[in-house]
């Protein structure tokens, strides 16, 4: 504490450590926030989708596009009604002269296929195209956001590019274009999701979002098996990015392969079988 005189009085003055730094007034650089610059670059994915895919939207059906929706799937046309049929039918039945044919399981496409129809009451590909470049839209931004989680310690830059090069890249471009492959966005994500659910039960031990897994695990098969090498890299994402040990997340290997097989398998018991009927030009390797 120090004094000073003045006009015969003792005026005390503040401690010296406790002097109030001048004020810079607008010249405060306010500290970075991370959510703002989240919502920029998801808005950046935003935009690139619609400038890569927007043009798909004046596209009609393509030759694949039968086995899920259009004029010539009455299933599909039936709305909400026929979702019990979808629900016990293979994902592509078809019968003739020469015998029948079937394939997969993949109810889930055709249930967002039925309710597209249930809302507009006819077939409108432009609106099923949007909903596909919607869904890349938001298939990428949970795939930053997961990348961001698990990088904690890089540059936001790092994982947006990792993002940005997956989105432009062309091997996608018959995935957004065709409406056919809307299970393959589905279960991919699916499989982010149900790593996003993993990363909250390492984080907060809750048993609702083991739950919740592997109910997002189970719709992402159901849309497509092409989620199953998720299976190898869950265990490897909780080994080396959140230090669990492996009795625990061999455990969790152990849960999700098990109902990987059971959605693979209660189908079987009321589903006609139906031998699958292989041409070489779709598979030359089985050949």
């Amino acid at each position: 504490m120090t004094s000073s005189k003045k006009k015969g009085k003792t005026v005390p003055l503040q401690k010296t450590g406790d002097a109030k730094k001048p004020s810079l007034g607008k010249a405060i650089i306010k500290p970075w926030n991370p959510a703002k610059a989240h919502r920029y670059i998801v808005l950046v994915f935003f935009v690139i989708s619609w400038v890569l895919y927007g043009n798909t939207l004046w596209n009609k059906y393509s030759i694949d596009d039968n086995f899920v929706t259009g004029p010539e799937n009455q299933l599909v046309r039936q709305g909400i009604k026929a979702i019990p049929a979808i629900f016990t039918t293979p994902y592509y039945l078809q019968t003739g002269n020469l015998g029948s044919s079937s394939a997969d399981y993949r109810p889930v496409v055709k249930l967002t296929f039925a309710l597209e129809y249930q809302l507009t009451g006819k077939d409108r590909p432009m609106l099923s195209h949007a909903i596909n470049v919607l869904l890349y839209f938001f298939l990428a931004s949970l795939l930053f956001l997961i990348l961001r989680r698990i990088l904690k310690e890089v540059n936001i830059l790092f994982p947006f590019l990792i993002t940005l090069v997956f989105m432009v890249h062309p091997v996608h471009t018959e995935v957004v274009a065709s409406l056919k492959n809307r299970d393959e966005m589905l279960a991919f994500i699916c499989g982010l999701g149900t790593l996003h659910f993993l990363l909250n039960w390492t984080e907060k031990k809750r048993i609702r979002d083991l739950l919740l897994a592997c109910l997002v695990f189970i719709t992402g098969y159901l849309s497509k098996s092409s989620i199953l090498p998720f299976l190898a890299i869950y265990p490897l994402v909780l080994w080396f990015f959140t230090g669990m040990k492996p009795r625990k997340f061999l455990w969790v290997f152990l849960v999700l392969l098990a109902v990987t097989l059971m959605a693979h398998f209660i189908p079987r018991l009321f589903l006609i079988h139906v031998d699958r009927v292989r041409s070489f030009i779709e598979n030359p390797l089985y050949f």
